[in-house]
């Protein structure tokens, strides 16, 4: 009876009309004119401009990855799978490399070496890099953040005294500072045998490759509309929940890598890759 209840009243729900105006945001969404030649983006950014009549969300993502995805679609007029592979492995930061800029000439007198290197880094968050490691920890010390390691615009002037209580000698390389674990629900408990493989840093909350303590991609994939065979997705760890599988964390190291893993789609393709078959009978 409570089964049929909730169908009956899930349906219900279903069939009842939507206030009008959930009705008038329906059929006047942000939207992008149909077109052969369109190029559109969106990073949880705020897509819409400010007289938009509807209010959408209190809370959008900083607009540096939006930016940043369309440099890349405007650098070339044709596009292919590893290209945009080649997108979502991007690890430039625009914000930490506006900050290292904005601190250099501030830091010139207490050591012009280091100066000069934030001056002229190249603001991306790669594993080698240790002029990744000074300036996010330089941003967590200027915003505060003690705990965490999501980079934030900055909410007050940059300051003499957070400039000297910043750690900017002896930095490890990025890969190492901004490692990520992939921690089991259990980790908590002390149970650490079924975490998954650590991930080496590499980008932040702020570029395409989205990585920062307690946080990253769930899936990376890329779908050539009209050649669905030559497709790719991978996942940071692997397809299977069970830790004696070979599934479990098989995928880490192409994750990490930016390979992606082949997505058959057709009938043949999918013949043709099967690795193993399991067929489920009445």
């Amino acid at each position: 009876m409570v089964g049929h209840a909730a169908r009956d009243e899930a349906a219900g729900i279903a069939d009842a009309p939507w206030p009008p105006h959930f009705q008038k945001m329906a059929g006047e969404g942000p939207r992008v004119a149909p077109s052969r030649d369109a190029v559109v983006w969106t990073a949880n950014n705020k897509m819409y401009p400010g007289e938009y009549p509807f209010p959408m969300s209190p809370q959008f993502a900083p607009p540096y990855r939006a930016y940043r995805i369309a440099q890349l679609l405007r650098a070339r007029r044709t596009y292919d799978v590893p290209y945009f592979a080649a997108m979502q492995m991007d690890a430039l930061s625009l914000p930490e490399r506006e900050l290292a800029r904005d601190v250099a000439p501030m830091l010139r007198s207490r050591d012009a070496s280091l100066a000069a290197e934030l001056a002229g880094w190249n603001g991306v968050m790669d594993g080698d890099s240790t002029t990744a490691t000074i300036v996010e920890s330089l941003r967590l010390n200027l915003t505060h953040r003690t705990t965490g390691r999501v980079p934030t615009l900055l909410m007050q002037p940059i300051s003499a005294r957070a400039l000297r209580a910043a750690p900017l000698t002896s930095p490890e390389p990025w890969r190492v500072a901004g490692a990520v674990p992939v921690l089991h629900a259990l980790s908590s408990l002390g149970i650490n045998f079924l975490d998954g493989t650590t991930l080496p840093g590499y980008g932040d909350a702020l570029t395409l490759h989205v990585q920062y303590p307690g946080y990253g991609q769930s899936f990376r994939a890329v779908w050539d509309v009209g050649n669905w065979d030559a497709g790719g997705i991978t996942l940071p760890q692997g397809e299977s929940g069970e830790i004696a599988s070979t599934h479990y964390t098989d995928q880490a190291q192409a994750w990490i890598a930016g390979r992606l893993w082949p997505l058959p789609f057709s009938d043949a393709a999918v013949q043709r890759t099967a690795a193993t078959r399991e067929m489920l009978t009445p």
